[in-house]
């Protein structure tokens, strides 16, 4: 993981995380696989539009998971979806943003259930 946010991102992100680690209780893995999420996504804004984690709008999600769509499994994707949902409602619930880009009717994303071989 090469690139890094802004300190300002990454002040976000790092906040964010420390909510689901003291709220939820996620694990040291589930904290590393949002923070790759966020940081990826962060990349990709910032390569493709040059705007900021807080300044993302519905359209900005849209591209991003259709940019990822070709070259990932559908359950990489509904974890970034998931990933990026959660965050933004952190951030508009601690007033960061105005409004949620993730309140629009994305279908959930169906993949066969994944169980251990035997």
């Amino acid at each position: 993981m090469s690139f890094k946010p802004d300190k300002k991102e990454n002040a976000l992100i790092d906040k964010f995380l420390d909510h689901l680690w003291l709220e939820d209780g996620l694990s040291r893995n589930t904290l590393s696989s949002y923070r790759f999420d966020l940081y990826n996504f962060s990349n990709w804004l910032n390569k493709t539009n040059s705007i900021f984690l807080e300044n993302v709008t519905k359209s900005d999600i849209q591209q991003y998971l259709s940019f990822k769509f070709p070259s990932s499994k559908a359950r990489s994707i509904s974890r970034s979806l998931s990933t990026l949902r959660r965050f933004y409602r952190f951030l508009y619930r601690e007033k960061k943003i105005t409004t949620d880009p993730t309140l629009c009717k994305y279908k959930n994303l169906k993949f066969p259930n994944h169980y251990p071989k035997v």
